[in-house]
């Protein structure tokens, strides 16, 4: 299963909003293939996959802890924008 895949199987746990899903994931790929991006990219995302998929059969709730690789990569990637204004506004 690719990454969108797995994204979209992991959103329609939530929500069947398939056009939210949609653009949920073209903002995903956007920020994950930006220029400046060295590690955590979607070839970041595709490792840590493969990583979780060989202990998948000891997981109870796999798709969660899968989608859960999602939403903090996600989180990340909002707190690091906040966190870079607020550094720039910094006295010192």
């Amino acid at each position: 299963m690719n990454l969108r895949e797995r994204f979209t199987k992991g959103c329609l746990q939530f929500a069947d909003d398939h056009r939210l899903i949609e653009d949920l994931w073209a903002e995903l790929e956007k920020k994950y293939t930006e220029k400046g991006r060295h590690y955590h990219n979607l070839a970041h995302l595709e490792n840590m996959f493969a990583e979780l998929d060989t202990v998948k059969d000891k997981i109870a709730d796999f798709s969660t802890v899968s989608f859960s690789v999602f939403t903090t990569m996600l989180f990340m990637t909002l707190l690091r924008k906040r966190t870079r204004k607020r550094v720039r506004k910094w006295p010192f």
